[in-house]
């Protein structure tokens, strides 16, 4: 029985690595949306940042921007990540403490968030 299990523990494991490494070989495409305007401060520093990544990440990596609130409003992009109509949120977590309430205390911390990673802060939040 052991042997048994053993055996079909190798083949989901073969499985998955075999899978995995079809998903690595094609380009992933991430949707990002801002909840701020697209002529706004915050925006305008990210657009360099998603061109230095869709060149470095050619055949691997490429981030199509979507927009701002006029593609999905302010407080309706939390939704939109949690929900899987994108990837990624330029946001604040004011604006989403209906999703992800624990995003509310990442303001009030005086603990800086590289020491939050390590002493657990972050590992406590997740449900």
């Amino acid at each position: 029985m052991k042997k048994s299990k053993l055996i079909q523990s190798a083949f989901v494991l073969a499985i998955s690595l075999a899978s995995s490494t079809t998903v690595l070989a094609q380009e992933v495409t991430l949707r990002l949306v801002s909840a701020f305007a697209e002529n706004g401060i915050y925006v305008q520093h990210l657009l360099p940042w998603i061109s230095k990544v869709n060149a470095e990440g050619k055949g691997v990596l490429q981030i199509n921007f979507i927009g701002g609130p006029k593609a999905i409003p302010t407080f309706e992009v939390g939704n939109a990540v949690k929900t899987g109509v994108v990837d990624l949120a330029l946001n604040t977590g004011a604006f989403y403490t209906n999703v992800m309430p624990e995003a509310d205390f990442l303001k009030l911390t005086q603990i800086p968030v590289a020491e939050q990673r390590k002493n657990g802060a972050f590992d406590a939040s997740e449900y």
